[in-house]
């Protein structure tokens, strides 16, 4: 039979009987007089037994080596087994995780210690917490920042929107802020907000661990350039070790409004 009939027969395209003969599970048969392989009821057996297994989930090289001989299909069975039990768990791990961000308040597609800072803010604060520079930021940060150290600062965030003076201190600072969106860098407004960023920073922030150079760098790069050297004022001022965590945190009480 030519290679369309043997195709049809197992159920595949005549692509794929040429991609397990290019794979060499499935031998080439012999060729006519006019070119044309010329395929017989071993071929076929044997492209169905390949079909059936892939279709189990071995691989190609495992399929040869079973119809070879040189492998225990029970045992490669069995690792099929042990993997579908890791992607059902996986799968059911999905299904839950999904489900409860259905049943959340906030349906967002942050992390979830990062919705779940939200959702603390928005209980405090709902229109901080509309503010989709404060979601990115804290999501940036999150990216680069050791799992450690984020929740140190998750739980300096935690303390401080929950202290009526913080957060009235970061509206402060935040509205300052938006106002040097568009200044130059040296305009003289740069020079007081860095230093009252550095007072609150220290404030409730002075415990946190060193940020690392990249959350550093991410937190610069959401700032215009007048905002940014109040950053950098901010972070040179401090003189204890862990100033670029601080000067992050004080982004957080006041750079995007809490």
């Amino acid at each position: 039979m030519r290679i369309s009939e043997l195709a049809a027969m197992a159920g595949v395209s005549t692509r794929a009987v040429r991609h397990y003969h290019a794979s060499g599970v499935l031998p080439e048969p012999a060729r006519r007089s006019n070119g044309y392989r010329d395929y017989g009821a071993a071929d076929l057996l044997r492209l169905l037994r390949v079909v059936r297994l892939t279709g189990l989930g071995l691989t190609l090289a495992e399929v040869r080596s079973t119809l070879d001989g040189t492998q225990d299909l029970r045992g490669l069975l069995a690792d099929v087994v042990d993997d579908l039990s890791e992607q059902q768990d996986a799968l059911e791990q999905r299904r839950r995780a999904v489900i409860a961000l259905i049943e959340a308040e906030d349906v967002s597609p942050s992390s979830p210690e990062v919705a779940a800072l939200l959702a603390e803010l928005t209980r405090v604060a709902p229109d901080v917490a509309r503010n989709q520079a404060e979601r990115d930021l804290l999501e940036l940060m999150q990216a680069a920042t050791p799992a450690e150290e984020f929740d140190a600062l998750a739980h300096a965030y935690r303390a401080a929107i929950r202290d009526d003076t913080a957060m009235a201190a970061g509206r402060d600072i935040d509205r300052r802020l938006v106002e040097l969106a568009d200044a130059d860098p040296h305009d003289p407004r740069v020079d007081e907000l860095a230093a009252a960023m550095v007072t609150t920073g220290r404030q409730h922030f002075s415990g946190l661990a060193t940020g690392s150079d990249a959350a550093w760098q991410l937190v610069l790069d959401t700032m215009t350039p007048a905002q940014r050297r109040c950053l950098e004022l901010a972070a040179a001022a401090w003189e204890d070790p862990d100033a670029r965590a601080n000067a992050a945190g004080a982004v957080r009480e006041g750079g995007d409004g809490t």
